[in-house]
């Protein structure tokens, strides 16, 4: 049964990842890359006020580049094993910098504008069940898994971004790959 399980979840990720791919501007730059000595990035050095230095090595999951005129814009997605939100008031007390910090770092060693970080959680979808039978049509599962697996996290307040990031994205609407929607006052 948990083999079964993790196969599901497996194809589900898959399947949604590459539907955000087909339905965004974004193209896939690297995965698992790192900071280090010998790596393509720098290690991320923070000096103290006593002098000393901290050495931050790491590894991006998923880094992902758009182009709008002469911009290139990054954004970094974290793949997790459950659903993690970006918590603003844990970004502001310094608790949770890690992909805040290596966009930063990104952004000056190749002189990219911040796009956004982004959380995306692998988890299994769940169906309502009722006489053995899932309530719910084909489409109506497939907007269902698109709502579970849709990533958490900050983007750039820039509508152009956003748009590149979802081509689906318009007045008044959600979108369903990020955490982004537009009223209907918005006019394109």
């Amino acid at each position: 049964a948990l083999t079964r399980r993790l196969k599901k979840v497996t194809i589900e990720s898959l399947e949604y990842i590459v539907y955000t791919l087909r339905n965004s501007d974004f193209e896939l730059y690297g995965h698992e890359i790192e900071f280090g000595n010998t790596c393509k990035y720098k290690p991320i050095t923070i000096d103290l006020e006593d002098g000393k230095k901290v050495q931050i090595d790491g590894k991006i999951d998923r880094l992902d580049i758009g182009k709008i005129d002469d911009k290139t814009y990054v954004r970094i997605i974290d793949y997790k094993s459950r659903i993690k939100n970006l918590d603003m008031n844990k970004l502001d007390a310094g608790l949770q910098i890690q992909l805040v910090t290596y966009l930063d770092a990104v952004c000056k060693q190749d002189n990219f504008e911040p796009a956004g970080i982004l959380y995306s959680g692998l988890i299994d979808s769940k169906f309502k069940v009722k006489n053995g039978k899932i309530e719910f049509n084909e489409e109506e599962i497939k907007t269902a898994i698109r709502k579970n697996f849709k990533m958490k996290g900050v983007v750039l307040a820039d509508i152009q971004v956003a748009k590149m990031m979802d081509k689906n994205l318009a007045s008044g609407v959600n979108s369903d790959i990020i955490p982004v929607g537009l009223t209907r006052k918005w006019k394109f």
